[in-house]
């Protein structure tokens, strides 16, 4: 069972972006900064997916952080990038949940409307048929 806002095209979109770049600069991260630099906070690579989960999702607990220069400019894309699109994810699940909550509204209104209607038309047949019989009545 999926969630009705995961169907649309650009959430879907942008959430696969999001979860790839995270993953794929976690996993560099820590290569990089022991490759560029001796003095680096990145011992395992899930240290690197903790900190691309965490710098994305802008809590950034400050745990482990990129002290290289080529670090750096990577956590820097990671940031730039990596919030943008979580913000947009999560602009784009607000606008689904609303249209959602809208589309709910307006289908109970519409059938509102629809049982009203079919009141009325019960009440004009059942009035027609009274003045009908009230006419033939009077014409005895």
């Amino acid at each position: 069972m999926t969630l009705p806002f995961l169907r649309t095209k650009r959430l879907q979109t942008t959430l696969i972006s999001l979860v790839i770049l995270t993953v794929v600069i976690g996993l560099i991260i820590t290569p990089l900064e022991h490759r560029f630099g001796r003095l680096t906070t990145f011992q395992t690579t899930s240290d690197g997916l903790w900190w691309a989960v965490t710098t994305v999702t802008s809590v950034g607990y400050g745990d482990y952080y990129p002290v290289t220069i080529p670090g750096r400019i990577l956590g820097s894309i990671l940031s730039i990038f990596g919030v943008t699109m979580f913000g947009i994810v999560i602009a784009l699940v607000t606008v689904e949940l609303f249209r959602s909550e809208q589309l709910f509204y307006w289908k109970r209104t519409v059938e509102r409307f629809d049982r009203i209607e079919e009141l009325l038309k019960k009440l004009e047949k059942k009035q027609g048929y009274e003045l009908e019989e009230k006419h033939n009545h009077k014409l005895l």
